[in-house]
């Protein structure tokens, strides 16, 4: 599907749901972020994509394809960034 000048690829895959990386996979879905290569050079036709965010970045599960697709709209609204990660520090608890 097409928002904004973006491709949203959504297929069904097995996600893990939650927070916890190692929690046990569910049929679910994901969606990725991309837009179609201006250059399709290919030499197998297949269809190739630029991804603006980074591929890691661009990549979004879910339980529902309704809410991968949400995650997407919400990702490229906010210009690829994402809300807080858990993993980086927040500014108040960095030195300086």
């Amino acid at each position: 599907m097409e928002y904004k000048g973006f491709e949203i690829l959504v297929r069904p895959d097995y996600v893990v749901l939650g927070d916890d990386p190692m929690a046990a996979v569910t049929p679910g879905f994901t969606a990725e972020v991309c837009k179609m290569d201006a250059v399709q050079d290919d030499p197998d036709g297949r269809v190739m994509w630029d991804y603006p965010f980074g591929v890691a970045a661009s990549h979004m599960e879910g339980a529902t394809e309704d809410e991968v697709v949400q995650k997407a709209k919400a990702f490229i609204d906010a210009g690829g960034k994402r809300g807080h990660d858990s993993f980086e520090p927040r500014h108040d608890e960095c030195e300086e």
